[in-house]
Parts: C-alpha cells; structure tokens; sequence
C-alpha cells in the first residue's frame, strides 16, 4: 500500500487518486477537501487525518457520507475516511474517529 503523506495547515486540500488510493495528513489548522482529481469509477481506499492543533476539516459536496461526519476539531484526533468512488461527482464515504 503507498500513502501521500502532506501537513497542511491551511486552505484546500486535493487529492490525487492516480498518485495514491491510500492518504496520511496530518492537520495543523482549517482545511478543505476539495473534489479529488483522478477520481475515477471503482476506486478505493482510506484517508487518514491526525490533527495536531484544534481545526475544522469541510468536505466538498463531492463527498457523499453514510453516516453525518461532523467538522473534524480537537488536537490530538486521528480520523480514518474509508471512501469508495461511485462516479465523478460522487465519492461514498464513511468515516471513524479514534481519540
């Protein structure tokens, strides 16, 4: 399995899914996921987000959630987005959150 890892501490977040299926950020301030690029039909895989300062994470419309995953907040969480890519337009996810 390879993971993209980044830090990010601000602005938008895009991920490539031809570079990595698999993605390890840490967070260290407010972020946007944006819609990723390469997101092709049938693709899968998991993002996990360590938050190393209190932040919000939004999620672009593209992401499509099973259950409500609410703006991601406390220093010291470590959040895994297991995402499966139903169309262009639409990536189902699901996420869990260890604190």
């Amino acid at each position: 399995i390879t993971w993209v890892t980044g830090t990010h501490s601000s602005g938008t977040v895009t991920l490539n899914l031809d570079t990595s299926l698999n993605h390890n950020l840490t967070i260290g301030g407010n972020v946007t996921m944006a819609s990723p690029s390469n997101a092709d039909v049938g693709k899968t895989g998991d993002i996990v987000l360590s938050l190393t300062a209190d932040a919000v994470v939004s999620w672009h419309a593209n992401w499509k959630f099973l259950q409500n995953v609410p703006d991601i907040g406390k220093s010291g969480q470590l959040w895994v987005i297991s995402y499966k890519v139903l169309d262009s337009n639409r990536i189902l996810a699901c996420g869990a959150k260890a604190v």
